[in-house]
């Protein structure tokens, strides 16, 4: 907690001195979370534990998105062209993740056992 209190420090500090320098490093820690989750969505459905009809880069893109608009509401939702999904696409993708999940029988049964 005290090292998570630090970094928020830093944060707000580093967001209020040097605006671009913030933007740059939040931009940058976002692609890395897409890049990972990305890559942990696609290993769950080669070994079959996530739903083969599971797309990783849009599940991945609405649940960052998702989170960016609850930890960052500053952190506009895609409504131009040169976003890869359209705010329309994420919206149905997260709501297709909540309701039916991305796991398989196999994989719901690994979570469980956890």
């Amino acid at each position: 907690r005290r090292i998570a209190g630090l970094n928020a420090g830093l944060l707000a500090d580093l967001a209020y001195e040097s605006p671009e320098l913030y933007r740059r490093s939040r931009q940058r820690q976002t692609q890395l979370l897409r890049e990972h989750l990305q890559h942990l969505l696609r290993q769950g459905v080669a070994t079959r534990e996530l739903r083969a009809q599971l797309e990783p880069e849009l599940a991945a893109e609405a649940i960052v998105r998702s989170v960016l608009c609850v930890t960052r509401p500053e952190h506009p939702l895609p409504h131009s062209s040169t976003e890869p999904y359209p705010a329309s696409e994420l919206a149905a993708a997260t709501f297709s993740l909540l309701f039916t999940g991305m796991l398989t029988a196999s994989g719901h049964q690994a979570f469980v056992e956890s």
